[in-house]
């Protein structure tokens, strides 16, 4: 192994951004994988429609006789 200090700048730079490369596709991967297999994983809620919850939060305006 080439210690770090005989190295050029230029192979020095190539070896930092193969290494990044390698630990950002790793991160990608295991993002998609958990992103493909979530809907199995976590239940679908019933959840309000809209224009129900739209209606529940709107104050109804009553007009006045006078």
């Amino acid at each position: 192994m080439t210690p770090p200090v005989d190295l050029d700048t230029s192979r020095l730079l190539g070896a930092y951004v193969a290494g990044a490369t390698g630990v950002t596709g790793a991160t990608f991967l295991v993002m998609a994988v958990v992103l493909s297999t979530v809907h199995r994983v976590v239940p679908k809620l019933d959840q309000p429609r809209l224009i129900d919850t739209i209606a529940e939060h709107t104050p109804l305006q009553v007009k006045s006789s006078t």
